[in-house]
């Protein structure tokens, strides 16, 4: 008994605020434009006429926010957290702020919250805590992106789909369906009319890994922007109805409430939950609209699934090698005894009786850094070296540039192994590692392309 008590009250104690790794600020300053990073100085324009900076002194190293909005002087290894809405402090590596206005903030490992007293670990994505793990609740698995879905019911069918997946739509004109002068439409390619990439959703997180159902509500979210400039990228298909013909709405609460079930010969139909869809008028270039009176009206499309993010790896497992790289979706033959319906179309039924998992979600050397790894520490052969997302070196800073360099930390490894290094920065965009031996080169904002590896302080020469 003694020994439980005992374990119980260090679990206690190191959740405690007393003993978690934060300090909290009250000397933190906002950045203004154009600003620059010199060692441990960091200067902006004021707007007043006049450059504003500020400069830490040792032991304490400059910490900015993953906003690039404001900087405070943090001990070496701690990372600047929190907003002007709730509060600045000092995190130690794998911690975040947690808690709210009501409980107080403190740091806390990340995925946890702060109740006021003590950091705890909070389940999310419908998941509950059991045994000091996060689970899913019965009935369901787990997913990619550490979700949960529900189970899939053994021998039976079905659709296909999956939220969180991307899927162009080819409607019977053969043309996919595209968002032009303010509609959807099965327009003909065109320099102002780029071909929707469409993810099908069941919340307003987008969560990823859930079955769709034709007796389930989704909600479509076309990630393509309008050119040329794209500000509508991300929107949401609208509720038009009654011959509107059906755009875009950044709101979520007035996006469409679709459906969508298999149809004959490999396609889908896309309909309403409770109302039906057709085209909205006689055109050679017809919009669909919401229509309350012909509830079981639906449009036929062809879906083709496409990558969510054409830059990923993963991709390169869309298709294998060989004579048809486009195999047909239904199977033609005549169904065999013990064939068992289920899968997508064309699916052959899996003899074992389980299906394969679905392919997990990878990240990119870059996206495993940036932006979650922004402002930590990453240490090698004694030195800790500062993650800057968004930053690069001055343009006119003289600089040793290796092209060819595949990822970031390849490029830190090469700066940490050569003493004269004071400082790396790779470009995603060029696979460029340009190395500095002036600790104190000016450092600017950049892209989401850049990172910089900057020395908390001077290496020794």
């Amino acid at each position: 008994m003694m020994k439980t008590f005992t374990l119980s009250l260090v679990a206690a104690l190191l959740n405690s605020p007393r003993f978690a790794s934060g300090e909290k600020l009250d000397n933190v300053r906002a950045i203004g434009k154009d600003a620059v990073i010199k060692g441990g100085e960091i200067s902006w324009d004021s707007g007043k006429g006049w450059r504003d900076s500020f400069t830490c002194n040792a032991p304490r190293a400059l910490s900015i926010s993953a906003d690039k909005k404001w900087a405070a002087c943090c001990e070496d290894s701690n990372s600047l957290k929190g907003s002007d809405t709730t509060e600045f402090q000092c995190c130690a590596a794998g911690h975040d702020l947690a808690g709210s206005k009501a409980t107080g903030f403190n740091c806390c490992p990340t995925g946890q919250d702060f109740d006021g007293k003590v950091c705890k670990l909070v389940c999310k994505n419908g998941k509950n805590l059991v045994d000091g793990k996060c689970v899913c609740p019965e009935g369901y698995v787990e997913a990619a992106g550490d979700t949960c879905t529900e189970k899939p019911d053994q021998g039976g069918c079905t659709s296909g789909l999956t939220t969180g997946k991307c899927y162009m739509f080819k409607g019977e004109t053969g043309r996919r369906l595209a968002f032009r002068n303010n509609q959807y439409s099965e327009t003909i390619p065109h320099k102002d009319a780029i071909p929707g990439k469409f993810q099908l959703c069941r919340d307003q997180k987008c969560t990823p890994g859930m079955p769709i159902n034709p007796s389930h509500e989704i909600h479509i979210k076309d990630l393509h922007g309008t050119p040329p400039n794209s500000a509508d990228a991300g929107q949401w298909l609208n509720n038009a109805a009654g011959g509107a013909h059906i755009g875009k709405t950044p709101d979520y609460a007035k996006s469409g409430n679709f459906s969508i079930t298999r149809w004959p010969c490999g396609k889908y139909c896309l309909s309403g939950v409770q109302r039906g869809l057709g085209m909205a008028c006689p055109s050679e270039d017809p919009s669909i609209t919401f229509y309350g009176s012909v509830t079981e009206a639906c449009v036929e499309y062809d879906l083709l699934e496409v990558p969510c993010k054409i830059r990923d790896n993963t991709n390169n497992c869309i298709w294998k090698n060989g004579k048809n790289q486009c195999c047909s979706k239904t199977d033609c033959s005549d169904a065999g005894a013990g064939d068992k319906p289920g899968g997508k179309p064309g699916d052959k039924p899996d003899p074992t009786g389980s299906a394969p998992p679905e392919p997990t979600e990878t990240k990119s050397p870059m996206e495993q850094l940036c932006p979650s790894k922004h402002d930590t520490t990453i240490e090698a052969f004694g030195v800790g070296f500062r993650i800057l997302c968004g930053w690069q070196f001055k343009p006119d800073e003289k600089v040793d540039t290796e092209k060819n360099v595949l990822d970031p930390l390849s490029c830190h490894a090469k700066c940490a192994k050569d003493k004269n290094c004071q400082g790396a920065n790779w470009d995603m965009l060029n696979l460029g590692c340009s190395c500095s031996k002036d600790w104190a080169a000016a450092i600017v904002e950049g892209n989401f392309s850049y990172v910089t590896f900057h020395p908390t302080f001077p290496r020794p020469i």
